[in-house]
């Protein structure tokens, strides 16, 4: 392995073990917290849980460590290329995190510029539904790439698919098929949000009934406030990210292969750096949730003080209904 194999290896543990354990830390908060079990947290919940399963099925890690030691062969060899040594598995996650964050784009939208129209929101019963749509979803739109992954023993210990560039040219409508998903659902979160900053900083439609009497926003209305800054964070470092990967797939479907050849080498590290930006973008929520969610700060406090996660503070009120479509 080269000097700069291992730089990424090392930024990509760095990567994984905080993201894993930040978004375990949220998992826990919501799971231990009766108060919390909302909409909103349910979402963030299964936001974690398919960072927290990008991070941990990272294919650079894997095949760095399978580079290492021997990778297995065979039909051994082909699920462990799906799984670890592949990336397949983590478009399925990834794909999740995409959905999740819509989902929570058009929440937001409902209960800010549309307040009154009280049943296109989701339910604590109907939001396990979405949740599990979404996974079956993405697992059902990932299965031609499931197709192609197998290990083929040429040396090197990687999969068959392991370079998006090359891969796209024979799979042009699985790229196109992705490209065409994250662009719909860019357009659909920038409509969300460009409709709620519009009404929170324009035309002052949004929470203007909530202020004080010194002109200065109310307790929930500032957490309101708070908590669309933090979706819209946490959207635009997910969509910057991932723009990359994609625009890396496009151009390998645009590119003459001769081309991509002599540009072997400057494409592999494009795709290292752009993977280093969906981990980074999957480990840094929980830190955008700690800013931004007085709950899920002191819930994260009361892990770190007790070393874990059982004895988080089991509130036994319900929450209330403002608490409902807040964190």
């Amino acid at each position: 392995m080269g000097g700069s194999t291992y730089v990424f290896f090392a930024l990509y543990l760095v990567l994984i073990i905080f993201g894993c354990t930040g978004n375990w830390m949220v998992v826990q908060v919501v799971r231990t917290t009766p108060s919390m079990h909302s909409v909103t947290n349910f979402l963030l919940t299964n936001l974690a849980i398919a960072d927290a399963l990008t991070l941990g099925l990272s294919p650079f890690v894997w095949n760095t460590i399978f580079r290492a030691i021997k990778h297995p062969s065979g039909k051994l060899g082909d699920v462990v290329c799906m799984f670890l040594t592949g990336n397949c598995f983590i478009e399925v996650t990834i794909n999740v995190s995409m959905l999740t964050l819509c989902i929570l784009a058009i929440e937001r939208f409902n209960a800010l510029v549309k307040p009154m129209i009280v049943g296109k929101r989701l339910t604590k019963n109907s939001v396990k539904f979405a949740i599990c749509g979404m996974w079956l979803f993405s697992i059902l739109f990932c299965i031609p790439s499931y197709t192609v992954f197998r290990y083929k023993d040429n040396g090197d210990g990687n999969c068959f698919k392991v370079w998006e560039y090359k891969w796209s040219k024979d799979n042009k409508g699985y790229v196109l098929s992705t490209i065409t998903l994250f662009f719909t659902a860019f357009l659909l979160l920038s409509y969300c949000y460009t409709k709620i900053i519009r009404g929170m900083y324009f035309t002052n439609t949004i929470l203007a009934t909530e202020n004080d009497a010194t002109g200065k926003l109310g307790k929930d209305a500032g957490s309101r406030k708070k908590l669309m800054i933090m979706f819209l964070t946490a959207t635009i470092n997910f969509a910057v990210s991932y723009c990359f990967l994609l625009g890396l797939s496009f151009y390998g479907l645009l590119a003459k292969e001769n081309s991509l050849e002599k540009q072997e080498k400057l494409l592999s590290t494009v795709q290292d750096v752009s993977w280093l930006l969906v981990f980074t973008s999957c480990s840094v929520n929980p830190l955008l949730y700690h800013l931004q969610s007085e709950n899920y700060r002191r819930g994260f406090v009361k892990i770190l003080r007790c070393g874990c996660g059982a004895n988080v503070n089991r509130l036994r009120r319900r929450p209330t209904s403002a608490e409902m479509y807040s964190l």
